[in-house]
């Protein structure tokens, strides 16, 4: 019986001393930690408990643990029967520090904030604030930086490649008594330096001009379509929007030549005159125009990870932006379109009398002109240009004579120049007195009084004009506008006439494109070819049959566009091909 009874003392000892190390516990509502807790049981994290929604918001470590209330706790009951509980610590209190013990969210990326943010220039911080890039937001945000910055770059390297291609100022020669020039005799005078030296630049434009020879890159089969109308790319996606005669809208993968997705936009009597990519550099939408003047803009074309959504679009907004346009008019040019993306402006034109100018963030009408031509408005451009060096110098993104300047081609081959700003007037109010209050300056007020500044018009071209587009290759900063004759003309603004012509074709030109960053352009006739020149009038190349099926011609070219970064150029024509077009 001795042996039993040392049992029984050995369990009242050990009953002796739970009591002890229970007394030593503090109250449930003060802190502390309890003497008998292990040095090293830090560094080993319990299971986790779920807790209040107040318990998750801060970050709990087992070094600052608090003791939840005692209405949190488990019975006393249910803590004998816990069996996980580590020797010489207290089952009470384990049960309290696994009941406020939690996984709290990760701070790595608040304590390397700076660090992170140190990597971004200014303007690159301010353009975008920081996010986590562990979360899917940041994920998306690093992805879209990486990939405009290096199409930026690309496109900065490809402008300087080619920057010898750009037009030269023409220099005036002056007839002398000799019958000679002034320019023959400067060049009669030049040593053998200056002579080897032109030669060589001559060479190396001659390769730069050769480096231009495009060969087909792919051919997009648009089935059962009988032409196509308008083309426009992504400027930083793989993307290409094409437009059949009517209202159906698809898009390809030029990477794989398939089509990706298609729908229609508008009803069925409706048909596709405008196209335009809008907020290209962070969450795309696509803006569609229809020749009855209706906007729409869709929403769910490109996905976060930068693939083309196969899913329908969705249809974000819609609105009228031009409400006096000739629905249905035969021979018109519909609704036509120029979006500024970094000022949130919309122009829009056509078959009408009238320009609006939309401001889109503030959803209002800005400004109307009036074409006072009587023909319809085929083409509307402004001086907007936005590239890598804008970017990193933290430009307001435009180049040129400004935004606020824009170009209007008209059917009658007229091309008119207006200004935004001359239509938008001072802030007024009705006063007390019931006169009119200006919230002005007198010198404002001075400048408004004056004669509002008069503005080129040109009626050079006798026909409908196809394209327009600024230009400022060289530092020189023309517009080229190209008609349906087949003649193309340069014009400085501060000229009344224009400084160059290229008579480009004999046969009707049907589509005019010019490359952004590289001095040169194309056209489409209707004669089934598309001829590619400098910016001097110089014939780099003529297409005329497809290459990857031997012996086709290409069928009447209907449009043609360049992709804004890199030298691609689409066509399309009146049948189902399209063409894709590289430096070989």
């Amino acid at each position: 019986m001795k042996p039993q009874i040392e049992q029984d003392g050995d369990d009242q000892s050990r009953s002796l001393d739970r009591n002890a190390a229970a007394s030593d516990i503090p109250p449930s509502s003060g802190r502390g930690a309890p003497p008998d807790l292990p040095t090293d049981f830090t560094s080993v994290a319990p299971p986790a408990l779920p807790l209040r929604r107040h318990q998750t918001d801060s970050q709990v470590t087992p070094s600052t643990a608090t003791t939840p209330p005692s209405a949190d706790l488990p019975s006393r009951a249910e803590s004998t029967n816990n069996r996980d509980v580590r020797p010489g610590m207290s089952r009470r209190w384990s049960i309290n520090f696994k009941a406020q013990y939690s996984a709290p969210a990760s701070k790595f990326y608040d304590w390397k904030r700076t660090e992170f943010g140190e990597r971004l220039t200014s303007q690159e911080r301010a353009a975008s604030p920081l996010l986590d890039p562990l979360s899917n937001e940041g994920a998306v945000q690093i992805y879209r930086e990486k990939r405009n910055l290096a199409l930026h770059k690309e496109s900065e390297n490809q402008s300087e490649r080619f920057a010898c291609l750009a037009p030269k100022a023409q220099q005036k020669r002056r007839t002398l008594y000799g019958g000679g020039t002034d320019l023959d005799i400067l060049n009669a005078g030049l040593n053998d330096a200056a002579s080897k030296a032109k030669a060589a630049f001559d060479d190396v434009v001659a390769s730069k001009k050769q480096a231009l020879h495009l060969g087909q890159a792919g051919m997009l089969l648009n089935k059962d379509k009988k032409m196509t109308s308008m083309l426009k790319f992504h400027a930083y996606e793989s993307a290409l929007v094409v437009s059949d005669g009517g209202n159906t809208v698809s898009l390809w993968d030029i990477n794989t030549a398939k089509r990706m997705n298609a729908f229609r936009n508008g009803s069925s009597k409706s048909r596709n005159t405008s196209v335009t990519w809008v907020n290209e550099m962070s969450s795309s939408l696509l803006m569609m125009g229809t020749d009855d003047g209706i906007i729409r803009i869709y929403d769910g074309l490109i996905e976060d990870s930068g693939g083309i959504s196969r899913t329908a679009p969705q249809l974000a907004t819609a609105f009228v932006a031009a409400p006096d346009l000739d629905v249905g008019k035969r021979g018109g040019s519909g609704l036509v379109t120029e979006w500024q993306q970094f000022s949130g402006r919309l122009l829009a034109g056509g078959s009408s009398k009238t320009i609006h100018c939309w401001d889109l963030e503030s959803e209002r009408c800005r400004a109307t002109f009036e074409s006072n031509l009587g023909s319809c408005a085929t083409t509307i451009t402004t001086a907007w240009d936005y590239t890598s060096s804008d970017l990193q110098s933290g430009s307001s993104g435009y180049s040129g004579i400004g935004p606020d300047i824009f170009v209007a081609g008209f059917g009658n081959g007229a091309i008119k120049v207006y200004d935004i700003r001359a239509k938008m007037g001072p802030v007024s109010d009705i006063g007390p007195s019931g006169r009119t209050t200006d919230y002005q300056s007198s010198a404002s007020v001075t400048r408004r009084s004056r004669r509002p500044p008069k503005l080129m018009q040109y009626a050079e071209h006798s026909s409908w004009i196809v394209n327009t587009a600024f230009t400022g290759f060289g530092g020189r900063y023309e517009i080229c506008s190209g008609c349906v004759a087949g003649d193309i003309r340069f014009f400085d603004l501060r000229i009344p006439e224009s400084i160059r012509t290229l008579d480009v074709q004999r046969s009707p030109m049907t589509a005019l494109a010019c490359h952004p960053g590289i001095p040169f352009f194309a056209t489409g006739s209707h004669a089934q070819f598309i001829k590619i020149l400098s910016m001097d009038g110089d014939t780099l190349q003529v297409i005329r049959y497809h290459e990857e099926i031997a012996g086709q011609r290409m069928g009447p070219v209907s449009c043609l566009a360049f992709h804004p970064h890199r030298p691609l150029l689409a066509a399309g024509a009146t049948d189902e091909i399209i063409s894709l077009y590289s430096p070989k």
